[in-house]
């Protein structure tokens, strides 16, 4: 990513930025339903679950253009 542009942005920013998302993600979403506790995947706290697998695909996908050989 320090290839796309300026290296404090990439290099500081958005590392910390998602280091922050991620950090917040408890405190900003909702607790699950008293009854879905315990339960895998509850449907109270779907919005939670959309963003964590857009997480993973984000840094899968970042991963998979490190691995691209330069050329």
């Amino acid at each position: 990513m320090l290839t796309w542009g300026d290296p404090f942005f990439w290099g500081v920013l958005v590392p910390v930025l998602v280091l922050a998302v991620l950090g917040l993600i408890p405190y900003v979403f909702p607790k699950p339903a008293s009854q879905d506790l315990g339960r895998w995947f509850p449907r109270s706290n779907r919005l939670a679950q959309i963003v964590l697998a857009v997480i993973a695909i984000v840094i899968t996908g970042l991963t998979l253009l490190a691995l691209q050989p330069i050329g």
